[in-house]
């Protein structure tokens, strides 16, 4: 098939610009012409495949009923291959059908342009009294022909021909390279002109005089659009666009010979045809080409640049159109598998040895480009687990576009001798590089994972610069939230979120770690939900700061004197100034370049809470003042890569600040708990674990060194630097009971 793909290329983009190339592109049409279809290769390739499918064998460990299964999905696997490839044969045999169609045309169309006249010396032989003919045979070809001369001119005409020259035609042949016609031998002596040879469709009565060209010129006019099915016209990375040239005889006479040249500039990451061929074009009659411009993934951003020229045999091209369209680059999907969820036979989702398990997988593209063709393969690590009977393997997952995520269940069951469940999934995307080769599911016998059930199937969040990880359905501190033994009923609570910014990257995780934050207020503090005040991305802006923490307030408007209690939770940027090496939080609507102006002080903010006249504040910053983001990438315009050490602010009196981290280091987001890595260890300091003497009073000593050691031992493993900073009066403090 490549020979056959590369013969097509090579006999339909040569464009003759002379008789010499007309005759190469004659040739090799003929050529091309007396090739015959094949379809070895791509019955190769089928076979090879089903080879590959072909007779499974039954492994010792495995049931009958397992093998069967896997018998049957052979068979599918073979029907679907054979089928594919039959498809494909019959549309290879269709293009090579209709490119024998178009070649048959166009041989016959430059066999009628290459009529031209030539002349060749001549050699006669002995008079034929009886034909009253001579035979003579042509230089140029040494063929003989009889030309027939009257008896009474026979002695006149050998005695007068030495100097003559026959004259003729010729044309290409599908024969030979060329084919002589139309001879003829004017005799000045006798007065007259002598033909003789085949005719082909030249005037078989000799003329003295040479025959001249008669033209009816056409008057040709062109038109192009492009098209593109994005609608946006600008051809983007992997689209194929179409120009689409229309060129309309609107004289008395024939076009002929008629092609289309196409020549782009400004990428090379672009494929088209540089000529179509037309052929004739009758008076009055449009014709149409569709040049296919296709682009490579590695298209850029810019401007390509062209022009569309064409030939019409006799000279008669209309003019030429200049061409120019933008080009964008590829914006690529990012698959992820956000989450898991296990429905059991028990309901306690728990995964048992022994027991039928449903396993609910979500995935979603978390990138801001469509993820064509995503398909999902369950690999089950260990010979004591198997699929149940019903249970599929494979997924079609079709396309997902930004921020959309799909969801796939597969059942599996173990056997008594299980020890653990290695089951991994892979992705598949139209594109290799954006799939995911393998990924592990970190199941585990006897532990709860969140129950199928409690999902939603299928959702779109669509349009979005930084995608939103979808639901929670198995990360830990999500799940089995303390509930308060003692509620505060004069507590009041604020808590920010800002992971997507107005003016400057987002903070991975900031909008889900306020989310679980709070569950864990509302349930596990005893804060009632009415005085709770929860905002996040474009809500929390600076007018916000300043409309809770200032004087008369929401929150000071709300406080029950020398009873009330107060926590402020905060994720999301923090930036320091220069200058002035101060501390700010930053809002949706703030610049870290200018933290001074557009964001809320530290300083201020424990000034306004100081003033207050409650029984304790309590503080929780998962943000850092070191100019970075959660990533690591500098928010600040002027500054150098390295961390800016600012002089935090001291907090006093009854309030009680955990800050995320020093003044210099990184806070840092965890992926494989989609959280803040300071908020999650915050909650599962909450949850009981930082409780360490087990008195089921959990202090703000012990949660402050629960959360210090474990973020700063967690930040370790991720190549991270992060201590977490407890500043207090009050250390023996009771934050919850239990």
């Amino acid at each position: 098939m490549k020979r056959f793909a590369l013969l097509i290329l090579l006999v339909f983009l040569i464009v003759p610009s002379s008789a010499q190339d007309t005759q190469t592109r004659f040739q090799m049409l003929k050529q091309w012409r007396s090739t015959a279809f094949s379809s070895k290769g791509l019955e190769a390739e089928r076979d090879s495949k089903l080879a590959e499918v072909a007779n499974p064998v039954k492994d010792e460990f495995e049931t009958t009923e397992m093998f069967q299964k896997r018998v049957k999905d052979a068979q599918r696997v073979a029907q679907e291959i054979r089928a594919e490839y039959d498809r494909k044969i019959a549309q290879a045999r269709q293009m090579f059908d209709k490119r024998k169609s178009e070649t048959e045309t166009e041989l016959q169309t430059l066999i009628v342009s290459s009529r031209e006249e030539v002349g060749s010396a001549f050699t006669v032989g002995n008079y034929n009294a009886d034909k009253q003919s001579f035979p003579i045979t042509i230089t140029k070809t040494g063929k003989s022909y009889d030309v027939s001369v009257p008896f009474a001119s026979a002695k006149d005409f050998k005695q007068n021909c030495a100097n003559l020259t026959s004259k003729g035609f010729r044309y290409l042949s599908l024969e030979t390279d060329w084919e002589y016609a139309d001879w003829q031998i004017y005799h000045p002596v006798a007065g007259q002109n002598y033909a003789f040879g085949p005719r082909h469709g030249g005037s078989a009565s000799p003329t003295v005089a040479k025959a001249t060209k008669t033209i009816i010129p056409p008057d040709l006019v062109a038109q192009v659009s492009f098209s593109e099915p994005s609608l946006d016209d600008r051809l983007d990375a992997e689209e194929t666009a179409e120009l689409v040239v229309s060129i309309r005889n609107k004289g008395t006479g024939n076009a002929e010979g008629v092609e289309i040249l196409l020549n782009l500039t400004g990428s090379t990451a672009i494929e088209y045809p540089t000529s179509a061929y037309i052929g004739t074009i009758l008076p009055g009659a449009t014709q149409t080409r569709r040049l296919k411009i296709s682009a490579r993934d590695n298209l850029t951003t810019g401007v390509v640049k062209g022009s569309l020229s064409f030939k019409e045999i006799n000279g008669f091209p209309p003019d030429d159109i200049a061409l120019q369209f933008e080009t964008e680059a590829l914006v690529p999907p990012k698959l992820a598998i956000v989450d898991i969820g296990v429905s059991d036979a028990k309901g306690n989702a728990k995964i048992e040895q022994g027991e039928m398990a449903s396993i609910t997988v979500r995935v979603q593209n978390l990138g801001n480009g469509t993820a064509d063709d995503v398909r999902a393969k369950v690999t089950l690590g260990s010979g004591d687990i198997f699929f149940t009977n019903n249970s599929q393997e494979t997924f079609n997952l079709a396309s997902l576009k930004p921020g959309e995520f799909k969801d796939f269940t597969f059942d599996v069951v173990s056997n008594r001798k299980a020890t653990a469940m290695p089951i991994t999934v892979s992705l598949t995307e139209s594109r290799e590089r954006f799939g995911i080769a393998s990924k592990p599911l970190d199941l585990a016998f006897n532990q709860v994972t969140r129950l199928a059930s409690e999902f939603v199937i299928a959702g779109k969040q669509e349009n979005q610069k930084q995608i939103a990880v979808a639901g929670g359905l198995s990360v830990d501190v999500e799940k089995d939230v303390p509930v308060a033994k003692v509620p505060k009923p004069e507590a009041l609570a604020i808590i920010f979120g800002i992971e997507n910014y107005k003016n400057v990257q987002g903070v991975t995780f900031a909008r889900r770690d306020a989310e679980i934050v709070k569950d864990y207020f509302t349930k596990t503090l005893g804060i009632p939900a009415n005085r709770i005040y929860y905002q996040v991305d474009a809500d929390v802006s600076k007018a916000v700061f300043d409309k809770v923490f200032s004087k008369d307030g929401w929150l000071e408007k709300r406080i029950v004197p020398d009873k009330s209690e107060i926590y402020f939770y905060y994720s999301g940027h923090g930036a320091p100034d220069i200058k002035q090496k101060k501390a700010y939080l930053i809002p949706y609507d703030g610049d870290p370049n200018y933290a001074s102006q557009t964001g809320y002080s530290l300083d201020q903010l424990y000034e306004n809470l100081g003033k207050l006249k409650v029984k304790q504040t309590t503080i929780f910053l998962d943000a850092c003042f070191s100019g970075a983001n959660r990533e690591s990438e500098m928010l600040l315009a002027d500054a150098r890569p390295v961390m800016i050490e600012i002089e935090g602010p001291m907090a006093s009196g009854n309030i009680t600040v955990f800050s995320a981290s020093g003044g210099q280091q990184i806070s840092s987001a965890w992926p494989e708990k989609k959280h803040g890595l300071f908020t999650y260890y915050l909650l599962k300091g909450l949850q009981g674990n930082a409780d360490s003497n087990k008195d089921k009073n959990l202090t703000v000593d012990e949660l402050g060194d629960y959360v210090k050691t474990n973020v700063s031992q967690t930040a370790g493993t991720l190549d991270r630097e992060q201590e977490p900073v407890l500043q207090t009066s009050n250390p023996n403090g009771v934050i919850l009971k239990y």
